[in-house]
Parts: structure tokens; sequence; C-alpha cells
């Protein structure tokens, strides 16, 4: 568990389901959930190149969208 104290500065991305918000945090190498407090959750070497495009396009995305 990481501490949401001084809040979460990396990427992210928001979910509804069933009426609930999630907000999901990118990091290079890992995620999190946060409300109040973040669970982290490694990237496993099987899925890591497959993690690396992924944040490398939501990079790209939010560039294009604020160039």
């Amino acid at each position: 568990m990481i501490s949401g104290e001084t809040g979460f500065w990396d990427l992210s991305i928001e979910f509804t389901v069933d009426g609930e918000r999630y907000t999901v945090y990118l990091r290079e190498d890992s995620v999190y959930v946060a409300k109040g407090n973040g669970y982290l959750f490694a990237i496993g070497s099987k899925c890591a190149d497959e993690y690396v495009a992924f944040y490398k396009r939501v990079n790209d995305l939010l560039y294009e969208k604020n160039s």
C-alpha cells in the first residue's frame, strides 16, 4: 500500500463501474489503484513489453491532446 497523503501525481485513467469511480495510476513499471491510499501492482516480466507500449501510447495521446 502507498500513502495518498500528498496526492497522486502519475498518469491516471478513470473508470466507472456500477456507479463507483475508480482511478488507476500508471507508472513506468507498475500501476496502482487509489482511493485515500494506493494499492501498487508490479508489471510482471511476461507482459512488460506490452505494458511499456501501452504506457508510451497513453503518453503520446496526452501529448497530442495538449499540442
